[in-house]
């Protein structure tokens, strides 16, 4: 298995925890997060077929969504209590899920 398919594995493994995390949180400030992590965790699974994922090209950005959805779970298993901080977190997240969703679509690439 490639390494961009191994970490998007870890993506969607780490996804489905903070996911899990949020819905155990009292208090709806993080609704629209939870949906979009929702949303988005379909779309992480529709990539495990793409050509993409099995290239080294894919490595950086799969990599980079690795290191954010951590750093999410690891302020859900520390300080909940800053609501702030762990939003800019989850939004850190959502970004990077979007380029690398982005990056899986290889629009103007030409395979020769």
């Amino acid at each position: 298995m490639s390494k961009g398919l191994v970490n998007l594995d870890l993506i969607i493994e780490g996804c489905r925890r903070t996911i899990e995390e949020l819905k155990k949180m009292e208090g709806g400030d993080l609704s629209e997060e939870l949906q979009t992590l929702e949303r988005m965790e379909g779309e992480l699974e529709g990539l495990k077929d793409k050509f993409f994922m099995k290239t080294v090209a894919a490595v950086p950005a799969t990599k980079t969504c690795v290191d954010e959805v951590e750093k999410v779970n690891q302020a859900l298993a520390g300080n909940k209590d800053n609501p702030a901080a762990l939003k800019q977190k989850l939004n850190n997240v959502t970004d990077a899920v979007e380029v690398l969703l982005s990056k899986a679509q290889m629009r103007g690439t030409t395979l020769t």
